[in-house]
């Protein structure tokens, strides 16, 4: 008869892991059972801990708060599990275990650097800056907030600044220059008859009274009751000028030989040159196979060969 078979023996039954209660309080890795957890439900340090596939001790669960760091004085297996949090009251920092020490994770316990040229970091905003709700900075230029400056007074050998006086004229640009025209000798008139109609683009022009008697109403000429033959009148842009020949000498005569000409009279004269002739000098204008040069010295144009005027 055949031997009755022995009842196969059951594994025992696992339990499950009875919960800590103690503050920081850990399992040590090796006693827990692939995929068995522990938990300890202390209120200062509550955490969910399990044994990872490397056979270290991982935990699960809340950063742990305190003065001092987490299981330094242990409550059972010794050490920290790699990615467990520490928020160090004392400090005011966030630490992370990175498996051999505890590392700054941010917190409020991090200190700005000062800014400096070489140094990325946080200012304040002084003086004459200002900035808004997002964080734009700007310059705040109030009244008075600039101390004037003041311009020195140029000299001949120093920079400064001057003031544009009479006979001066100051461009948009800043640029000085004298306020004066060339003067031009237009001819002459007579004073008692009315005056060329002038513009302001005719400034500078200047005539030789030639006759005497009242100047005439035309010219303006406030406080004058009589021009004198060779008196000078002049046409300042807006109005007339009168000047007395006393200050200013006229034209008493005018002389010239040939090929000059002279003609009208001694206070109007008329001047001329001749036209050149084959048997006078006189003028002459550059025809073709001639040329003039800057000096004015005239010259065959082109190469000249002697052979063909033989």
């Amino acid at each position: 008869m055949a031997a009755a078979k022995k009842a196969a023996k059951k594994p025992a039954a696992k339990k499950a892991a009875k919960p800590a209660a103690k503050k920081a309080a850990k399992p040590a890795a090796a006693v827990l059972l692939d995929g068995a957890i522990a938990i300890n439900t202390a209120a200062e340090s509550p955490a969910v801990f399990f044994k990872a596939a490397d056979g270290t001790l991982s935990v699960v669960g809340t950063a742990y708060v305190g003065a001092t760091a987490p299981n330094a004085t242990p409550g059972g297996f010794a050490g920290n599990a790699p990615g467990e949090f520490w928020y160090d009251t004392t400090n005011t920092t966030l630490n992370l275990w990175d498996g051999a020490a505890w590392v700054g994770a941010g917190g409020s316990g991090y200190v700005l650097p000062i800014a400096s040229d070489t140094v990325l970091g946080g200012v304040k905003v002084g003086a004459n800056l200002a900035i808004d709700a997002t964080g734009v900075l700007t310059t705040d230029l109030g009244a008075g907030s600039v101390p004037p400056v003041a311009l020195p007074i140029a000299t001949k050998t120093a920079l400064g600044g001057v003031i544009v006086g009479s006979g001066l004229d100051v461009a948009a640009d800043g640029t000085v220059s004298l306020a004066m025209e060339v003067l031009e000798l237009m001819g002459s008139l007579d004073p008692t008859a009315a005056p060329p109609a002038l513009t302001a683009a005719e400034i500078g022009h200047v005539y030789i009274a030639n006759a005497t008697g009242a100047p005439n109403a035309g010219f303006g000429l406030t406080g004058i009751t009589t021009v004198n033959s060779g008196d000078l009148l002049m046409w300042d842009g807006t109005g007339w000028v009168y000047n007395q020949s006393a200050s200013v000498s006229g034209v008493t005569s005018v002389a010239g030989t040939l090929p000059i000409t002279v003609g009208g009279t001694a206070t109007d004269p008329l001047i001329g040159v001749n036209v050149a002739t084959t048997t006078t000098t006189g003028v002459v204008s550059v025809g073709e196979g001639l040329a003039v040069d800057a000096a004015g010295v005239l010259s065959v144009a082109g190469v000249f060969d002697e052979g063909l005027y033989a």
